[in-house]
């Protein structure tokens, strides 16, 4: 069956809610560059993030040493959630365990087993079903975080003055990525 993406939205927008609101609290000497959610769309999963100047400047120092870093990738490495120094803060959170339903309804959806019965075109729609599925996925997710900031909840942190959001999915390019949240963003209401 497939998952209810309005109900998906509505149930992101109240859990990073709590998450956020948390986290601020915890947070409070620190200024922030960026958030994003970090989507993995097959397996449901988000992970919050966000990071600051501070902690971007001791991550580069070590890439250059140990990987010859350079300006380029320095750049590409800003926008990496993986590699944010509060990748998946919402992990911590008791209220936010209540999305491992959303996840587990998304997974089941998108990750089918093979039917040895299957024709190869049942599985080629199939296929298809979960691949619009989990871009729809996505736009809710860019959707639900264009919400939030709209609510002004990212106005309780202290922010860089060019503090961006942005949703990604696992292994996405994030060319691909921005493409994808400028065009929702002029679709917001």
């Amino acid at each position: 069956m497939i998952p209810n993406l309005d109900i998906i939205e509505s149930k992101i927008i109240e859990y990073a809610t709590a998450s956020l609101n948390r986290f601020a609290k915890e947070h409070k000497e620190e200024k922030f560059y960026g958030f994003g959610l970090d989507v993995n769309a097959t397996y449901g999963g988000i992970l919050l993030c966000f990071n600051t100047e501070e902690d971007f400047e001791k991550t580069s120092q070590e890439y250059i040493k140990k990987w010859n870093y350079t300006k380029k990738d320095l750049e590409d490495l800003k926008l990496n959630f993986g590699d944010w120094k509060y990748q998946g803060f919402n992990l911590n959170y008791e209220e936010w365990q209540n999305w491992n339903k959303y996840a587990n309804d998304i997974k089941n959806y998108i990750i089918f087993d093979d039917d040895e019965f299957m024709t190869e075109e049942e599985e080629d729609k199939i296929f298809e079903e979960t691949e619009k599925f989990s871009n729809d996925f996505l736009i809710s997710c860019t959707n639900a975080l264009l919400k939030l900031e709209k609510s002004g909840i990212f106005e309780q942190f202290e922010k860089e003055d060019d503090f961006f959001i942005q949703v990604i999915d696992h292994d996405e390019d994030e060319d691909e990525a921005k493409k994808r949240f400028e065009l929702v963003k002029k679709k917001f209401v």
